[in-house]
């Protein structure tokens, strides 16, 4: 009996027991695999394993071996990793495995949490961080313990998904840049001007708060938003690969945590990235968009916010410009007169504005 006599039911059962690479290979055999496979793979996936191997190479094969050891075509992977790991190797793992037109984002990580690769067991564990008083011996041992790494690889069908960077936060002309990227590009790529969710990853040393405002203005309220800060490092924390540079060849972009200007930046138009950023950025966005004319073709996603007890809120830093003591004779009363600085923002603030600032928090 051929392979020709077989059910769509037996083939579909044999598709799902294959590898992701092997599934991909049998789906270019002739058009019947090729529709079961197609088949298999039209509902969405969201895989994550979880290595603490200490060894690099050995640690991305056995994360690797566990997502794709199931059929998937996934257009997006986030990884975060112990700081003993190089996250350019990372970058360069993932683009190897998942081809370098797929989305992803490498980050520094205080901790990382997920099923084991080899076990498939709930495992956690949080990294004690070097602090800058440290001797370099100490912060360098405490480094060597940092061995491990969590990536997450989904497929979403239906929506397109690129890597977004922000060159400089503090300046609001590259925040209304970094605005107008998301925009843009969910315009060239969708009916929509607003994607429906982001995954917003920056280094620690960010106000998120104004990248917050900003997208929170730009957007409407029309996009949920989710994700964190990297773990501080002595270099990159971030780094990314998108679909844009891979048209291009370009190498995977590094933030890097102390560089806090840039001279240039990259803006959409007609889903094509105008002009080149600088290899440094203060955080990356993962964006999901809607794909045009694809309502009736693929399942619809909906994305629905959670808030987890064990997230603590991130909020701007104050510090004081000028303070002053002002007497009032004539009614023996004493009042101090300050003015500060928002974290990230160039104007001064008074002290009743400060106060009005953290009540509408």
């Amino acid at each position: 009996m051929g392979w020709d006599c077989l059910s769509e039911d037996v083939m579909n059962l044999i598709m799902e027991r294959l590898p992701a690479k092997s599934a991909a290979s049998a789906a270019c055999v002739c058009r019947a695999w090729s529709r079961s496979a197609a088949k298999l793979l039209s509902s969405p996936n969201f895989i994550t394993a979880v290595s603490f191997n200490p060894i690099f190479e050995e640690a991305m094969d056995e994360v690797m071996g566990k997502i794709l050891s199931k059929p998937i075509r996934p257009n997006f992977a986030i990884a975060f990793a112990g700081q003993k790991f190089s996250l350019s190797r990372i970058s360069t793992f993932l683009k190897e495995n998942l081809g370098s037109r797929t989305p992803t984002i490498a980050c520094f990580a205080t901790g990382i949490i997920g099923p084991d690769a080899v076990n498939s067991e709930q495992k956690e564990v949080k990294w004690q961080q070097p602090a800058y008083e440290m001797s370099r011996a100490a912060q360098c041992r405490i480094i060597a313990e940092q061995h491990g790494l969590v990536v997450t690889i989904g497929y979403f069908p239906g929506l397109e998904i690129e890597a977004i960077p922000l060159c400089n936060s503090s300046a609001e002309s590259e925040l209304k840049c970094f605005v107008a990227n998301v925009v843009n590009y969910t315009s060239s790529v969708s009916e929509n001007e607003h994607p429906l969710a982001m995954i917003l990853l920056a280094d620690p040393q960010t106000n998120v708060r104004c990248i917050l405002e900003s997208l929170e203005e730009g957007l409407q309220g029309d996009t949920i938003i989710m994700g964190g800060l990297a773990a501080e490092h002595d270099g990159a924390c971030l780094s990314f690969n998108s679909r844009e540079n891979s048209k291009k060849d370009v190498k995977n972009q590094s933030c890097n945590i102390y560089i806090e200007t840039s001279t240039s930046k990259k803006c959409w138009k007609d889903g094509k990235a105008q002009k080149e950023c600088p290899a440094t950025y203060d955080a990356v966005a993962l964006v999901f968009a809607k794909r045009k004319n694809d309502y009736l073709k693929s399942a619809i996603i909906h994305f629905s916010p959670a808030v987890s007890a064990g997230i603590s809120p991130v909020g701007p830093i104050y510090k004081a410009v000028s303070v002053r003591l002002s007497k009032d004779d004539a009614e023996r009363q004493t009042s101090t007169w300050l003015t500060c600085r928002k974290q990230g923002m160039p104007a001064e603030l008074d002290g009743q504005s400060v106060l009005d600032d953290l009540d509408n928090e």
